[in-house]
């Protein structure tokens, strides 16, 4: 592999933000020789500060069910894609083991382990109404992920008498084991309950509390090319992550309950608290079996979820929470307010909510009530809330009120899924390993098999993906402006020194931009050069036009180049070139940056595609080429292939770059997801049939 794609050298600022004193003209795209006002010094919005989980998340519903349809459906892919199930991968034959059964009052409970990968297993707890009950089968189901402190989780006598106290507990058994309570009641008003452990907590700790939602240090000894473990650029690279595994056990929790044979799987609904809320507007948004959610303690426009489980690179670009939870509509949906991140939902958010169900015609499918004196739990109050909702929304047909019974206290044998007759299968490093190889072995087999398949679908779903990845193409971009700077001598060759200007989502993007011309007025062909990230590689020593420029203007041509974001004349005083920002977090997860705003990769591939944008509607019938050489190979590989067939060639100095070698999570050439759908020649691939592609110094056609 050539050098210039190896791990490079993270290098101080090269240029500082260029200010200019002279007049300036704007020349919109569509109207190239119209005079427009002066515009203020270089500003590019997207160097403000990185958005990050604590911020405001607004909903902004939509005027129509077509235009939301469409955005549910992009919401959707986001989920999906950020949680490294796109395309999903085969999933394990669902093999479950009864270890041991308890009968209670007026209901069953068995605890239950089986596979969602080899090796890693699923536990929890089943609960069914008692035979001899007045409830018949099939009973509707509740699938029940717990959140943050446990399945098993004892909050103690003197905590507990104190919620009893101040209002928000009944009895002393049930605010010691809220979680318990909880699927016991609904056991009792005739449904079948699965209380699952998420990773890390109960009897799933193969892999370990600390590793799922305290690991705060990267792990050299993790990261490897043959061999790694989650948080790492391998894992990242791949979107491998602890929130796409607990997305999966979640999938695979609800195949379980749905596959009992006394279940109604036209009545399955979910609920949890906290990061149990998170997993269940999740759930809920990308599975379409459960027909009722109350994801409670979590729709917020506020804080979005503060733990490794809750966030993954991409997921969050442009959306939140409440626009996620949305995604439900318009099926029951219900959830509380507190004296916590939650606290502004009922004039922020739930407003918002009501009124997308207000155009589906169904305003009272969405329920939010609020209880401002409650801190951050799922308590008696705001459970007997659950009951009622679940009451009407899976026809149970009970009386209300419904009240919560009082729950015996558990044994820890009695909670414990393994023993001395099933012991604890092996976990750590190991399986840790294994794990992340699984799920890398049957993304690709299930890429291969659609290839094999059918390619046209295949390489759909490749752009698709990369759609995704980067949050742009050429369909959904406002319009561009040209900001002219000054003329520079050129002999035989005019160049003009300017800026793309773009408003997307009410902040200003700005391109620094080199355009050279031979007289003409029109241009047959366009060729846009990318010779590394900076457009000062377009110039020679001397100020003119290299060779290559010269090239490309043959034939009444025009040549472009542009400083991709983060270089030349867009790279603020004091950023580096090589090294991407983070937000401030100290723990070293990538989903906290990545998650909320978009890597520079993706940044320098929008910046392509609007210069793509412009040259189209300035010079309408042109053929557009794209020739890159160094670090913008890869960059102008997929901007070409979200061109949506505007790029006509693409010729590449050399296409050896690799994502999946690039060795740091902020490395500026880093990108999420990238390895996992084919790499570099995956993207090449893609382009077959739309783009002809050639590589090499003078073009040489690529052997793929």
């Amino acid at each position: 592999m050539p050098p210039s794609f190896r791990r490079r050298k993270m290098g101080s600022p090269l240029l500082a933000i260029l200010l200019c004193g002279t007049m300036s003209v704007l020349v919109s795209a569509q109207s190239p020789d119209e005079a427009a006002t002066e515009m203020d010094a270089f500003k590019d919005t997207r160097w403000g500060p990185l958005k990050d989980l604590n911020q405001h998340f607004p909903f902004q519903p939509p005027e129509t069910i077509e235009s939301w349809e469409q955005r549910r459906a992009d919401l959707q892919g986001r989920i999906l894609v950020s949680a490294g199930l796109f395309p999903m991968p085969q999933k394990t034959k669902i093999v479950a083991h009864s270890q041991g059964a308890v009968e209670r009052n007026g209901y069953r409970v068995e605890k239950i382990n089986f596979e969602t990968l080899p090796g890693l297993h699923l536990t929890g707890m089943l609960f069914r109404p008692l035979l001899e009950s007045k409830f018949k089968a099939p009973y509707p189901a509740v699938l029940c992920p717990h959140g943050h402190g446990g399945r098993t989780s004892d909050v103690g006598i003197e905590s507990a008498r104190q919620q009893i106290v101040e209002g928000f507990e009944r009895f002393e058994e049930n605010a010691r084991f809220p979680r318990l309570a909880r699927c016991a009641q609904l056991a009792r008003m005739g449904c079948v309950v699965f209380l699952y452990d998420m990773i890390g907590y109960g009897d799933n700790t193969q892999l370990s509390y600390t590793l799922a939602h305290r690991q705060a240090q990267a792990r050299p000894h993790m990261q490897d090319d043959k061999s790694w473990g989650f948080y790492s650029p391998q894992a990242e690279s791949r979107l491998q992550t602890i929130f796409g595994l607990q997305v999966w056990n979640s999938i695979h929790a609800l195949d379980f309950l749905a596959m009992q044979d006394d279940v109604d799987t036209s009545r399955i609904a979910v609920t949890g608290n906290s990061g149990g809320g998170t997993q269940t507007l999740i759930l809920c948004a990308i599975d379409d079996r459960p027909v009722a959610a109350f994801p409670n303690g979590m729709v917020s426009t506020s804080m979005q979820g503060g733990c490794y489980c809750e966030n993954a690179s991409l997921l969050r670009i442009g959306t939140g929470n409440v626009e996620l939870t949305a995604v439900f509509a318009p099926k029951p949906l219900g959830m509380t307010s507190v004296n916590d991140w939650t606290r502004d939902m009922m004039d922020d958010g739930y407003p918002e909510l009501q009124k997308l169900y207000e155009l589906y015609g169904n305003k009272e499918n969405v329920l939010c009530k609020a209880y401002p004196r409650f801190p951050h739990n799922y308590n008696h109050v705001t459970r007997c809330l659950m009951y009622r909702f679940m009451n009407r929304h899976l026809k149970l047909d009970l009386p209300e009120p419904i009240m919560e019974d009082r729950v015996a206290l558990w044994t820890p044998a009695e909670l414990a899924v393994w023993n001395d007759e099933h012991p604890r299968p092996p976990g750590g490093d190991d399986l840790e390993r294994a794990v992340t190889a699984e799920f890398a072995a049957r993304s690709e087999a299930a890429l291969a098999d659609l290839r094999n398949e059918n390619v046209s679908k295949y390489r759909q779903l490749i752009r698709d993906a990369w759609r995704i990845l980067i949050g742009r193409d050429l369909t959904a971009v406002a319009p561009v402006q040209m900001q002219v700077v000054d003329d520079l001598a050129g002999g035989a060759v005019s160049a003009r020194r300017g800026r793309l200007i773009r408003q997307v989502g009410g902040r200003q993007e700005v391109i620094p931009l080199l355009q050279f011309g031979n007289g003409q007025r029109s241009a047959g062909r366009v060729s846009i050069l990318l010779s590394g990230l900076e457009k000062s590689n377009l110039l020679g020593d001397d100020g003119r036009a290299i060779e290559r420029v010269t090239e490309g203007l043959e034939n009444q041509g025009m040549v472009y180049g542009i400083d991709l974001f983060g270089s030349g004349e867009n790279l603020p005083v004091g950023m580096q070139i090589g090294i991407q920002r983070r937000v401030n977090d100290p723990r070293e997860y990538c989903g906290f940056t990545y998650g909320y705003n978009p890597p520079r990769f993706a940044r320098r591939v929008h910046d392509v595609l609007t210069l793509i944008d412009f040259v189209g509607r300035r010079h309408p019938g042109a053929t557009i080429e794209i020739r890159a050489e160094s670090d913008a190979v890869p960059i102008a590989s997929v901007a070409a292939l979200l061109s949506d067939g505007a790029v006509t060639s693409l010729h590449l100095g050399d296409d050896g770059f690799r994502f999946s070698e690039v060795e740091s999570i902020w490395d500026a050439q880093f990108m999420p997801g990238a390895a996992k759908y084919g790499d570099l020649p995956g993207v090449l691939d893609a382009l077959e049939g739309t783009v002809d592609v050639s590589r090499g110094p003078r073009g040489e056609r690529a052997n793929r």
